[in-house]
């Protein structure tokens, strides 16, 4: 009779784990654009839980606010305005079961945008930080790209720099100086003057060397050690902007490594490690994504939803290069993005990368064929034009100016400041 009992209770133990694991929650519409003195509104329902639940939300990443109790099924959340981002979680007795977001930008529907590379992250240092030519290379590209009504950026920040001394092994590798704190302050304030001013909104990306490319065994630490590392790097820019007013509004996603690839070691593991520790806030978690040939998955987008474990994310980027990989051609796009919209759950799909390479230093731009700037053109309106067409929020290129020193030839939209192409 004992072990009956134990036996029952386990079952029953089981079956209320598997009711919460099964609670979820989703908004509709989940992604709005708004002009910014318009408000709608966003059904949020649930499904797998029975009995009593609660509601709440949280705008902006502030306090919670009940706006549901009882043992239905959905409540309408009104009063949504851009750009707020807001995180709807679904509770029994006090317990947290599921969330969703509902995420904003302002009109129109489909933005055209372009990734910034910040050259050095060291211009950002106090010492550097004042210097005009910093400030007007920045915010030329900035301006133009605001040209674009409703814009948006992606701004890269990579591991490698003076604040991190890479040259040193095992725990010594790794060892912040005051330069990553100074960087991170004047970055949030530099998006928090010029991005705001601008109304460019900005998703800010990272780029761990040491997992980019698979790259690992380089590192010289542990995985976990490694991942602490990660943690307290990223957090300190997150912080930053996350505490500055203007900075925090600007900033819509944080992406926590640009282009996951599975045949980088431990990579999974990271990822999770860095969903679940990481401090972005709900409401502004993406994975980027882009497709590699050879790696012995055809549906890689599916194939990262599974490997997430029911982890969410609210935007899921998708990158393209059409002249790289044959499946990434224009007429394409529209196939992965549904892929995408069916395997993640509420998440807001963008393109955060696209690229055509274009011909040689400017002024012959012409190159060899098939390199060509005609050919960059058409196959870079043709993307826009896909993505556009099939409800992206936003397309960013790969890049409006090229690396500092570097030449404009390849996936730049002009090939040196003020040199269009």
């Amino acid at each position: 009779m004992k072990s009956f009992k134990l036996f029952a209770i386990s079952v029953l133990l089981f079956g209320l784990a598997g009711a919460i694991q099964a609670a979820v929650i989703s908004a509709n519409p989940f992604h709005v654009s708004l002009d910014p003195t318009q408000t709608t509104s966003s059904t949020i329902s649930w499904s797998g839980v029975s009995g009593t639940v609660q509601v709440t939300v949280s705008v902006n990443g502030g306090a919670e606010e009940q706006i549901y109790s009882g043992s239905g099924t959905s409540v309408v959340y009104s009063g949504i305005q851009t750009p707020n981002w807001y995180v709807m979680t679904l509770k029994q007795g006090g317990t947290a079961l599921s969330w969703t977001s509902v995420t904003t930008q302002w009109k129109p529907d489909f933005q055209f945008g372009f990734n910034i590379l910040p050259d050095h992250v060291n211009w950002f240092t106090d010492a550097n930080y004042n210097r005009d030519w910093v400030q007007a290379r920045l915010e030329q590209d900035v301006a133009m790209a605001s040209s674009f009504k409703g814009t948006t950026i992606r701004f890269n920040v990579w591991t490698h720099g003076t604040y991190i001394d890479n040259n040193q092994s095992g725990a010594n590798k790794w060892v912040f100086s005051n330069e990553l704190y100074q960087i991170a302050d004047n970055i949030a304030d530099w998006l928090g003057t010029v991005a705001y001013d601008h109304k460019v909104r900005v998703l800010f990306a990272f780029h761990n060397s040491f997992y980019h490319d698979g790259h690992l065994a380089g590192a010289g630490l542990t995985l976990s050690q490694i991942q602490s590392r990660t943690k307290d790097w990223m957090s300190v820019y997150i912080n930053a902007i996350e505490t500055h007013t203007k900075a925090r509004q600007v900033v819509f996603a944080y992406d926590y490594q640009n282009e996951v690839y599975h045949l980088t070691p431990n990579i999974i593991d990271y990822v999770r490690y860095c969903i679940d520790n990481v401090p972005v806030p709900k409401g502004k978690r993406l994975l980027s994504i882009s497709f590699k040939q050879g790696d012995g998955i055809s549906d890689f987008v599916t194939w990262w939803a599974t490997q997430l474990q029911g982890r969410r994310v609210d935007y899921l980027s998708l990158h393209f290069y059409p002249d790289v990989q044959s499946y990434d051609t224009p007429n394409q796009l529209a196939g992965w993005v549904d892929k995408a919209r069916a395997a993640y759950h509420n998440a807001t799909v963008i393109s955060g990368e696209c690229g055509f390479k274009g011909g040689g230093v400017w002024p012959s731009n012409e190159g060899s064929s098939p390199r060509t700037e005609d050919n960059q053109r058409t196959n870079m309106v043709d993307l826009a034009t896909n993505a556009r067409n099939k409800g992206v929020m936003a397309q960013m290129a790969w890049v409006m100016t090229p690396p500092y020193g570097e030449s404009g030839a390849s996936y730049s939209m002009q090939y040196a400041p003020h040199q269009p192409k």
